[in-house]
């Protein structure tokens, strides 16, 4: 029996080749910076600008974790027929208007207010992320979901960095509109 002779495989197709892909990964790591104030300028926000103290703002993000727990699942199985792309779309405009609703308010409740708005937005936002990816990588999945994760790294690394600085130059309640405005202008690309 005559064995077929080795064929090279083919080439796996290269995110960093993909127009389309990479413009998503930019607007991704613009969403992803301002999602990511979360962790760094806004529980500063909050103490600095609504005088609220650790005890106040440890329980604004257990509204954050009750609604993706409750929430979550049953949104993204609501939505499943729907276009990934416009549903992630709406979700980085809920991040947006959460966020620039900030300086709008103070206190408890309306902080709380504006975590539900903006974790609709993560809710819709974060887990269709990686399924679009998924969808577009082909056969290089690892590839692209390699992308998607140094894409929301990078975020992760440059959101203290831009977000401090602002605060530190133009104060927390010009912060908050610019992060809103950036994650709106994303939701119009996508």
């Amino acid at each position: 029996v005559k064995s077929e002779p080795d064929r090279p495989a083919a080439a796996a197709r290269s995110p960093w080749r993909d127009g389309p892909f990479m413009a998503f990964m930019g607007m991704f790591l613009v969403l992803g910076l301002v999602f990511s104030q979360l962790f760094s300028t806004f529980n500063l926000y909050l103490n600095s600008v609504y005088g609220l103290r650790e005890n106040q703002i440890g329980p604004l993000w257990a509204v954050n974790t009750i609604l993706i727990v409750v929430l979550e699942m049953i949104l993204i199985h609501a939505v499943r027929r729907r276009s990934e792309m416009k549903i992630i779309a709406l979700g980085a405009a809920f991040i947006g208007i959460g966020f620039g609703l900030l300086p709008l308010g103070r206190g408890f409740l309306f902080a709380a207010i504006t975590v539900v708005v903006w974790t609709m937005g993560e809710i819709l936002t974060m887990p269709l992320s990686g399924t679009v990816v998924a969808h577009r990588a082909g056969d290089a999945p690892g590839r692209y979901m390699g992308v998607l994760s140094l894409n929301f790294s990078l975020s992760m690394f440059l959101a203290p960095l831009v977000g401090n600085w602002i605060f530190a130059k133009l104060g927390g309640d010009a912060l908050w509109p610019i992060m809103g405005g950036a994650s709106l202008l994303v939701a119009a690309g996508i």
